[in-house]
């Protein structure tokens, strides 16, 4: 099957740099549900921000976009650095991901006001937590277990360089 067209998106890492948590990423876990609507995919983890980009944006404009969509207009981004790109197929599409990674303080985390409750959690992973983390696929159980879809949990990987 031949690949139509090329799509690209931004995923932001966000690393806790003090507190309970240090050096844990801060994960978004989608809800079950969105204004009262099933969601596409409950309960998977996924990065701190993560979306698409769209045709008249930068990468930089996808990442403040997506960052006052998902963490609020209050919160703000520190110094970002691009760490590894993913390419994968979904839906007859290339996708190209350009995984950004950043330290925020604990008390960050105050001045965000989650998205709408389609993503109304927090999960801290770190290094150690690897061994329960498990590729999306139609035997996985988000709402039991710790899922990220497999092109997440590859670059969550390269971030923790293993």
């Amino acid at each position: 099957m031949e690949i139509q067209n090329i799509k690209q998106s931004i995923s932001v890492w966000l690393i806790l740099k003090d507190g309970l948590n240090k050096g844990k990423v801060v994960l978004q876990q989608r809800a079950e549900k969105d204004k009262g609507k099933i969601q596409s995919f409950p309960f998977i983890l996924q990065a701190t921000i993560s979306g698409k980009i769209e045709p008249s944006e930068t990468i930089q404009e996808t990442i403040i976009r997506e960052t006052q969509e998902e963490l609020g207009s209050n919160f703000t981004l520190p110094q970002l650095k691009e760490f590894y790109i993913t390419e994968y197929e979904m839906n007859n599409k290339k996708v190209i991901c350009h995984n950004f990674s950043g330290q925020i303080l604990e008390n960050d985390l105050q001045k965000i006001q989650l998205h709408s409750g389609a993503l109304p959690n927090f999960k801290f992973i770190g290094k150690n937590d690897f061994s329960n983390l498990l590729a999306y696929n139609n035997n996985t159980n988000p709402k039991e277990q710790l899922v990220l879809f497999a092109d997440q949990l590859e670059a969550l990987k390269k971030l923790f360089i293993f």
